[in-house]
């Protein structure tokens, strides 16, 4: 990082480090950001693409969880590709399975990494249904939960960095890309960044003047502070959805934007370099806003495919005189698209023989696909339900 690619509009200090370089400590929020009519047309769409996004869950006629937990299960799967860890839709639907003693292969470090950002962001919302404030405690229990018994663990997991980091291809500091603040500025920063987050989004009195921007501007802060080791890019993509639901604008975390960022990410990472190096807030600002509208966007198309194929499944165990077992059972894939005879039966609340009728049956009609090959311990997917979640 050289001192040299920084000009007078940077919104930030060069800070000198013990290792001889220059980090970047941004200055407080708000930044002086002049709001084009442009940017201000975009806040505009990308609230009303927002407000559109609830209507259209509202009336799809589904369960609000299975909707949440095909896009979380989504946004886990490709922000954790994001950052280099790779799972199978398959593996992501048959680890529960294999936390139960079910079989497989528990020790799936790469798999567990995803379903622990399922957990974060299920936990958050948790807490922000207590308390609709973005904290300290949420953010680091969120990171604690993210590298729970993964390649992170002993990256001191929920806890703010206390040592120098730095973005770049190699494991030399002077080559880096990137240096974010030094360690004791972290704790100031991110106190200023959670301040700005809780006033100035605020739905019903937001302290500043265009909250969706100020949705762009946190999250430009969160990841140039790059407060922790290890999960930075995974914890500031997942404050996108809690910032959304603490400050009133979503009931449910139903807009993640990993996907979309994941088509671009290399202009992703020029665009928030940008803002440090130049103070180029209008092109970043307006790639957010666009990231946020192509998320809405992205997000209605799977609501309205998984409408569709529940639809189209309800109809293929009707097709004949069918007990409400099967049904119940169904509706169960599409909140977890992998089971067991024995994890069927306790969902029908019948036998195990029963169950394994049952489950032949959702076999026979597409729904289900066996994936061991045994006689015994099968373990079963819900191909179709897969495929709409993460796009086949």
């Amino acid at each position: 990082m050289l001192p040299s690619d920084f000009t007078k509009d940077s919104p930030g200090t060069l800070v000198a480090t013990e290792w001889g370089v220059h980090a970047f400590l941004p200055h407080r929020l708000p930044p002086p950001i002049e709001l084009t009519d442009a940017l201000w047309r975009a806040e505009v769409a990308a609230r009303v693409a927002i407000g559109k996004l609830e209507v259209v869950l509202s009336s799809a006629g589904l369960d609000p969880f299975m909707v949440t937990y095909a896009l979380i299960e989504r946004e886990a799967y490709c922000t954790s590709r994001m950052e280099g860890t790779f799972t199978t839709p398959t593996d992501l639907a048959l680890f529960a399975l294999d936390a139960t003693g079910e079989g497989g292969d528990r020790e799936r470090v790469t798999t567990k990494e995803v379903i622990n950002y399922r957990t974060a962001v299920l936990q958050s919302i948790e807490q922000l249904k207590v308390a609709p404030v973005v904290t300290h405690a949420l953010v680091r229990g969120a990171h604690r939960t993210l590298l729970d018994g993964t390649r992170g663990k002993d990256r001191h997991p929920g806890e703010y960095r206390a040592r120098q980091n730095w973005i770049g291809r190699t494991h030399r500091i002077e080559e880096a890309r990137f240096v974010p603040p030094p360690p004791q500025e972290v704790k100031p920063a991110m106190d200023d960044l959670l301040a700005f987050a809780s006033t100035a989004m605020r739905a019903d009195a937001p302290s500043f003047p265009a909250p969706l921007v100020g949705l762009a501007v946190a999250h430009y802060q969160f990841e140039t502070i790059h407060p922790f080791e290890d999960g930075n890019g995974r914890i500031g993509r997942l404050l996108v959805p809690l910032l959304l639901v603490a400050n009133g604008y979503l009931k449910e975390p139903l807009l993640h934007v990993s996907a979309t960022i994941e088509k671009a990410r290399d202009r992703y990472a020029d665009l928030l370099l940008g803002v440090s190096q130049r103070g180029a807030w209008t092109e970043w600002i307006d790639y957010f806003l666009r990231t946020l509208i192509a998320s809405c966007e992205d997000t209605m198309t799977l609501v309205g495919k998984l409408r569709d194929l529940h639809a189209e499944y309800r109809k293929r165990l009707t097709s004949g005189k069918r007990s409400v077992a099967p049904f119940r059972l169904l509706e169960s894939l599409f909140k977890s698209p992998g089971t067991t005879i024995a994890t069927a039966a306790k969902i029908m609340g019948l036998q195990f023989a029963q169950a394994s009728v049952h489950v032949e049956t959702l076999v026979s009609a597409g729904i289900l696909q066996e994936t061991t090959g045994r006689a015994k311990n099968r373990r079963y997917v819900a191909p179709g339900i897969l495929d709409v979640i993460f796009g086949g």
